[in-house]
């Protein structure tokens, strides 16, 4: 359609010889990972459903050189902060690691080579922030070896880290603590704790219902018996009610600080999941 062929050549407008792909915004400056990465994971499903050969060869140098550009940026520790690690001591978090590697799975899927070394050290990083309810703590400050406390895992986290593993196709590990902590921490979908909560109770939704999605209709109840609506089709009930309550007469989903387009377009991926129209997103 047009309007995705422009956001595309957008994009390839904006990608740096770095390999960074950055609107050039000031207020990107200190969130360069979480941009980066949501870009990358755009035009890798941009690519993957695009039948311009010329166009997609074109697309492909620009996905290439950002995944070069995340896998150059990766921490000691196997993570990502919000800048290049030599600009920020080394820094890094969970919801940073979580999204580059969301991105990186979502190249790879789309046929996309990345290193394997990679990913599996972004792994390792979420193994050594779990705690034993498979809690998932923002960061490891200072480089700590010491195991989380069991009142340090954050829900957003959780479902991060069950997304990820999910998407690459790993089915041990710590992935049936995760699956069963995601279900468990975040609540269930209501229009009303949605709109309070704005974007953070939208992606702690759409992570969610990743997960929920992921392992298939009986696949969660395995991982994590009697998890609280692991069965997909009984939480996308639920959930599709709730955001299209959400939706306004314009079609998005509002967001008072950061505007409707990410709301938007979290919504919109949601609710097609079913469609496993994507690679990135499907089973």
């Amino acid at each position: 359609m047009a309007e995705l062929r422009k956001a595309v050549a957008w994009f390839e407008g904006k990608a740096q010889p770095s390999g960074r792909i950055t609107s050039g915004a000031a207020t990107e400056g200190a969130l360069v990972f979480p941009y980066h990465a949501h870009a990358l994971h755009f035009l890798a499903c941009a690519c993957d459903v695009d039948d311009d050969g010329p166009r997609r060869a074109r697309l492909a140098k620009v996905i290439e050189k950002g995944v070069a550009f995340a896998v150059e940026h990766q921490t000691s520790r196997g993570g990502w902060g919000f800048v290049a690690r030599a600009e920020n001591a080394d820094y890094d978090s969970t919801r940073n690691t979580g999204i580059v590697l969301d991105a990186l799975l979502a190249a790879r899927k789309a046929g996309f080579a990345v290193p394997d070394q990679t990913t599996a050290r972004a792994a390792k990083y979420f193994a050594r922030v779990t705690n034993t309810e498979g809690g998932v703590i923002y960061a490891l400050f200072s480089g700590s070896e010491t195991r989380p406390r069991s009142n340090d895992g954050q829900p957003m986290m959780s479902t991060l880290a069950a997304t990820c593993a999910l998407a690459s196709g790993a089915r041990d590990g710590n992935l049936r603590l995760w699956v069963a902590n995601a279900h468990a921490t975040t609540p269930e979908p209501d229009a009303a704790t949605i709109r309070a909560g704005g974007l953070s109770a939208m992606s702690q939704q759409y992570y969610r219902a990743r997960v929920a999605f992921g392992p298939g209709e009986t696949g969660a109840e395995k991982l994590d018996p009697g998890a609280r609506g692991a069965r997909w089709s009984a939480h996308r009930a639920k959930l599709h009610r709730e955001l299209i309550a959400l939706q306004d007469k314009a079609g998005r989903w509002t967001e008072p600080i950061y505007g409707p387009e990410y709301m938007t377009a979290l919504a919109l991926v949601t609710l097609q999941l079913d469609n496993q129209y994507l690679t990135a997103f499907a089973r």
